[in-house]
């Protein structure tokens, strides 16, 4: 018959759609399977996970703490073999890691900009230091009648903190 044996590739395109579309439900159950099949598959077909970049940067900040380290893995994989592509998340990236310092996931965002700055060092450089002048500026915060509270340092502290941990592996490298 016409067609047989014929490699459409169609079983890949079909599991990285339904992976997209998982990824894409409002339903934040489905997010951990879609990730999590995204990570088996990002050490050896990295380049067929690439078009997922995009749902996992929006993920990051709406998920649970496991999904957060699944796709901070994942991110970092990718920065790894394509770092023009996941160059795009770098604010979502920056500003996750600032928000959140104790998550278990910041060594491996990190290691994402790192990736990132070795090859756009102006676009990760940039956005760190957008977050640190930020939160500088928010270092006292006024009431209504303008008087100054208590200063905001873990902000602060975790911005400066990831900065110099990015320039200081990207110096290693």
């Amino acid at each position: 018959m016409e067609g047989e044996g014929t490699d459409t590739g169609t079983d890949e395109s079909l599991e990285l759609g339904r992976t997209l579309a998982q990824l894409s439900a409002d339903e934040v159950e489905r997010h951990a399977p879609a990730v999590e099949a995204i990570r088996e598959r990002v050490e050896t077909e990295p380049s067929m996970c690439l078009p997922t970049v995009p749902k996992l940067r929006s993920l990051l900040g709406a998920s649970t703490t496991v999904v957060h380290q699944d796709i901070a893995y994942c991110l970092a994989q990718l920065a790894t073999e394509a770092p023009n592509d996941v160059a795009p998340s770098v604010p979502d990236i920056v500003s996750f890691v600032v928000e959140n310092p104790s998550t278990p996931a910041r060594d491996d965002l990190l290691e994402c900009l790192t990736a990132v700055g070795e090859q756009r060092p102006e676009l990760v450089m940039e956005h760190l230091e957008r977050v640190t002048l930020e939160n500088e500026a928010r270092t006292f915060e006024g009431d209504d009648e303008g008087s100054v509270t208590e200063p905001i340092e873990a902000d602060s502290v975790t911005a400066a903190d990831v900065h110099e941990q990015v320039l200081a592996t990207l110096e290693q490298r």
